[in-house]
């Protein structure tokens, strides 16, 4: 419902060799009072402050990344458990030839470190595949190097955690169990 000849932004380059850019903005916050002339940086500060105290998207953005975490709990403790229960044999078979419950506990830890890898090398495939299509769109994602790092941590995490889910079983199983399946 704007006019068509209404502004409500300008952006300035400013040079610095005859001016400095402070100089800039308090003049034009005293000579156009109806304007208000802010720096880059501090405009930038003020745009994500108002993106997270108003908008949605960061109750959506935790929303997700809550469901997430629930859902790869599911998954991947689901997987496990059934992947320990289909080689229950396999493990009392190991007891039963002297096997630890310690060393059938590594043996299931290591399958859930196998899963964190191989599902974050294939989520982080599709990641820099998103980050390379965006980039052609002139939108260009990025990625710190502590965002790749904690995902890598929660991914590890929820594999891990999920293991021990899995492992509950271990103790309890006697090697004689495995002539009477």
């Amino acid at each position: 419902g704007l006019s068509p000849n209404y502004v409500n932004a300008y952006l300035l380059a400013v040079d610095t060799t005859l001016v400095s850019r402070a100089a800039i903005i308090r003049r034009i916050n005293v000579e156009i009072p109806q304007a208000r002339a802010v720096g880059g940086e501090q405009l930038g500060t003020e745009t994500m402050r108002y993106l997270l105290t108003t908008s949605n998207v960061v109750a959506g953005f935790l929303m997700m990344v809550v469901f997430s975490f629930m859902g790869g709990f599911a998954i991947v403790g689901v997987t496990l458990y059934s992947s320990v229960n289909d080689r229950i044999r396999d493990y009392g078979t190991i007891k039963a030839i002297g096997g630890s419950n310690g060393l059938l506990r590594r043996l299931i830890l290591l399958q859930g470190v196998l899963y964190a890898g191989f599902g974050f090398g294939g989520a982080y495939a599709v990641l820099l595949l998103l980050q390379l299509g965006s980039a052609q769109t002139g939108v260009g994602l990025t990625f710190p190097g502590w965002l790749v790092g904690m995902l890598v941590f929660v991914t590890v995490f929820i594999s891990l955690a999920s293991s021990l889910i899995a492992m509950r079983k271990i103790p309890r199983l006697e090697p004689v169990q495995i002539f009477r399946m």
